[in-house]
């Protein structure tokens, strides 16, 4: 375990934000297997970033509009502020608001033997765009570059709002999800910096046959948030691996986006005027690296029993013409027989033992956020928040952070034969790993 923490000098922040909206004509991330290309840009994808010091101690954190990367990004960015700043890249983190409107390529493919392609190639590309990831990279770069020359002292605060009507568990919309809307409120004499605010949810309003760059609700959000605070609004998607608008959204459209945009700023801007900010000096990161054990795969004859039923129960909900959320579930479960087959057929997962991930815990005062590099099931990330709230932590959890992995199901959610099960390359053992993991990290002051 390493730990970095300081309580020295006053707390000081800086943000800025940097357009990375790639060409019209790019691809878009998508749903399906087909990737097709944007016709126009409905909204400006950003990058936010903020940088925290005191005397002794910084630490970067970049949120990007996009659906995800890998390591390749990660690295490229740790390079020129490795140049640039005396940011330790050890303690900077670069995460992803997961929209599916926004461009495919951004993977490298570089690490586990290629086999993320298999698993999320269908919905990121299968290819990399070098050209992409190297621009990506540089914009990011220079967004946390510039945060660095905007550093004034600032007290901080955090409390957690509630939302219900956008998140249910899409596996089974009556299953657990998490209404917390976290929100840390930064301000400096002259008024707020910078917003910080994470909610556990897919954005995914937006569906296969959107044309259009967009960041989906979440975007949304966070430019109706700074124009009512001209404040900075960070969103960080939280444990959403279950969650999505699957069962709540009304229509796949961007009225629909700009409606549960409107919900999430809302509730962001009531928990907003009961925070009563105070003066930190504790800045804390905790870094944690962990294996994770490789999924077991069923045999090829398991697979095609259960990749035929799957298919018979789609073709039977759309003769019946069945609501769109039970068609989208079985079109999921194709989905996830097709990638566990190419698993076991044409991936080297055999040929891995383990699976290598850091998990990071910044502490400042009472407030955490813990990153992770993977879509985590959201009873994982309560039960970590239930550990946080015994050690006196308000917690953010933002997922897609410093890479991915892949989904990280519960262990019941292994037994139920389901998409995120079938499409994770992780074992059973991960999630008490992960918790286990977690607690140790909040132990170290």
């Amino acid at each position: 375990m390493d730990i970095s923490a300081s309580k020295s000098g006053s707390l000081k922040a800086g943000v800025s934000k940097g357009n990375i909206t790639p060409p019209i004509g790019t691809p878009l991330a998508g749903y399906a297997f087909e990737k097709l290309d944007s016709l126009g840009i409905h909204d400006e994808l950003w990058v936010r970033a903020i940088v925290l010091e005191n005397d002794e101690t910084k630490f970067a954190l970049a949120v990007a509009d996009v659906i995800g990367f890998d390591g390749d990004l990660v690295e490229k960015v740790r390079n020129i502020i490795s140049e640039r700043t005396d940011i330790p890249v050890e303690h900077l983190v670069l995460a992803a608001t997961h929209t599916h409107a926004g461009p495919v390529g951004l993977f490298g493919y570089k690490e586990y033997n290629n086999i993320l392609s298999l698993v999320i190639g269908p919905y990121v590309g299968y290819e990399s765009d070098e050209c992409l990831i190297d621009i990506t990279a540089r914009k990011i770069a220079g967004t946390i570059i510039n945060a660095c020359y905007e550093m004034n002292e600032v007290r901080l605060g955090t409390l957690a709002g509630s939302i219900k009507e956008i998140g249910k568990n899409r596996r089974n919309p009556e299953d657990v999800s998490d209404p917390d809307n976290t929100v840390t409120l930064l301000e400096s004499p002259s008024g707020p910096v910078s917003i910080l605010y994470s909610y556990a949810c897919h954005p995914t309003v937006l569906h296969q046959d959107n044309r259009y760059i967009s960041a989906d609700f979440p975007g949304y959000s966070n430019l109706q948030l700074e124009k009512l605070t001209n404040a900075l609004p960070i969103y960080m998607t939280g444990a959403a691996g279950d969650i999505s608008t699957r069962y709540t959204r009304r229509e796949k459209t961007f009225r629909e986006v700009q409606r549960f945009g409107n919900i999430l700023a809302g509730e962001a801007l009531k928990t907003l005027n009961k925070i009563n900010t105070r003066e930190s000096s504790t800045l804390s990161i905790v870094r944690e690296k962990v294996k994770l054990p490789v999924k077991k795969l069923p045999t090829k004859e398991e697979i095609h029993t259960l990749l035929k039923n799957a298919e018979e129960r789609l073709s039977q909900l759309r003769k019946q013409k069945a609501p769109g959320a039970q068609i989208k579930s079985a079109e999921t479960l194709v989905e996830g027989a097709h990638i566990t087959l190419n698993l076991l057929e044409k991936s080297r997962i055999s040929e891995l033992k383990n699976i290598d991930m850091e998990l990071i815990l910044l502490k400042v005062g009472d407030t955490a956020i813990f990153f992770i590099p993977g879509e985590m099931f959201v009873q994982i990330g309560k039960k970590i928040k239930q550990y946080a709230r015994m050690n006196i932590h308000h917690l953010h959890i933002c997922c897609y952070a410093n890479g991915y992995i892949g989904y990280i199901p519960t262990e019941e959610a292994f037994k139920d034969h389901d998409y995120e099960s079938w499409a994770a390359i992780v074992g059973q053992n991960t999630e008490s790993i992960i918790i286990g993991t977690a607690k140790k990290m909040f132990d170290h002051n």
